[in-house]
């Protein structure tokens, strides 16, 4: 063996290695994601900003990452080419094309990058320093190839403009839903997140107490029923009419009423009048998470929802909103009213004003949420209040009337 023959065959060696490295680097830099690097950052993990960095030049890395593999590749090949050529003549271009195809496969690309694609945030912080310098250097001339790639992609009729935080923003809502698919019974953590981003799209309406369901005193009754309501509620809040909603006096706190001495059986309507105080209102399309914002930072806990015109159409509390994303939260005066009666595994007895959203929380079912209440729902498919004995299909479930009033459905059965 010639020495020029030997040295050909140490270029040829460590060019394999380099493409190996750039393999294994573009599928780990690639697989960490922003999370998991801003994760690093935040723990001091040496070069996890690097790692950062070149998710900020995504596009001119993959271009100069894949610009100096295939450089790699190419130059090894043609060495051996020339190798094999010089000793058999033109059998030897077959053969070099055989054996480099099986060495880049093999070495250079498979076993580099299920290596990476298994320890990436380990590979990843090797190598992200000097890929993020070598992006650098050849900036120019990776411009210059995006250009004319953009081009042609734009010629093909795709569109490059990406929203970045759209991205992102799907990425994390996919690690939740896939962290919730793979949580033992008992980890709440992956479904109180899951409910949480679920929150972000439910206005107060889809969470609201109806109008129709609210506990309220009315100042046009006698103060013996009022007092009578007062000290049988489990609320601390109530609102106060006179007549109607729409003449709202305001919300009374029960715990400030109950301390003023003359609040006995031998008082009056006036005391109550006295002692409320002026809610909040909101539109009933605000989001529910602004609402869960606003009443922290104004240390409300009670709002009345209106409609374009003003007038109330339900209430809505800040255990409300909560409950959506831990669940029903029950204190000693509480009874769990999501059913009336569970017959057995596949049928339920429900409240026509049942929530839907916790029908389909507490079966794991699929009812439309677009419905806040189990009557809106038969509302729309029978298209009309059904009569007694009714039953109404949606899917594979069934829904039958057993019982009603002149204008609502006061209680469902659910077969599932």
């Amino acid at each position: 063996m010639t020495l020029l023959i030997f040295i050909k065959l140490i270029a040829i060696i460590i060019l394999l290695i380099l493409s190996a490295i750039s393999s294994g680097s573009e599928t780990a830099l690639t697989a960490v994601s922003k999370l998991q690097a801003h994760r690093q950052n935040e723990k001091g993990i040496k070069n996890s900003r690097y790692i950062l960095r070149i998710k900020e030049l995504k596009d001119e890395f993959i271009t100069g990452i894949l610009l100096a593999n295939n450089l790699f590749n190419i130059l090894a090949t043609a060495l051996m080419t020339e190798l094999l050529v010089s000793e058999f003549g033109g059998l030897g271009v077959t053969v070099a094309t055989i054996f480099m195809t099986v060495l880049i496969v093999i070495f250079s690309e498979v076993t580099p990058k299920i290596f990476a694609i298994n320890r990436p945030i380990l590979y990843a912080l090797k190598v992200a320093k000097f890929f993020f310098f070598y992006t650098k250097l050849i900036n120019p001339l990776v411009k210059l190839i995006n250009s004319i790639s953009g081009k042609i992609i734009r010629l093909m009729g795709l569109n490059l403009n990406t929203d970045q935080s759209k991205t992102i923003k799907e990425e994390f809502e996919g690690a939740v839903q896939l962290q919730r698919q793979l949580s033992k019974k008992g980890e709440y953590e992956a479904e109180y997140m899951s409910n949480l981003l679920e929150l972000k799209k439910l206005k107060v309406d889809e969470l609201m107490t109806h109008r129709n369901e609210i506990l309220f005193i009315d100042l046009e009754d006698t103060f013996k029923s009022n007092y009578k309501i007062i000290n049988d509620s489990s609320y601390t809040r109530i609102p106060v009419i006179k007549g109607n909603f729409n003449n709202l006096v305001g919300i009374i706190d029960i715990r400030d009423l109950l301390k003023e001495e003359e609040f006995n059986e031998d008082g009056n309507n006036i005391l109550i009048e006295k002692n409320t105080f002026q809610p909040v209102f909101i539109p009933q399309n605000k989001l529910a998470m602004k609402q869960l914002i606003d009443f922290k930072s104004l240390r409300e806990h009670i709002a009345l929802i209106v409609d374009e015109y003003g007038e109330i159409q339900g209430l809505i509390t800040l255990e409300d909103i909560i409950e959506e994303i831990i669940g029903e939260i029950f204190d000693e005066t509480d009874t769990d009213e999501s059913y009336l009666e569970k017959i057995d595994d596949q049928n339920y007895l429900f409240n026509g004003n049942a929530s839907i959203r916790e029908i389909n929380r507490s079966l794991n079912i699929d009812l439309p949420d677009k419905f806040v209440t189990l009557s809106g729902l038969i509302h729309e498919l029978a298209k009309e209040i059904p009569k007694v004995g009714k039953i109404i299909y949606y899917k594979d479930f069934k829904l039958q009337i057993i019982s009603r009033s002149i204008n609502k459905i006061n209680k469902v059965k659910l077969s599932i």
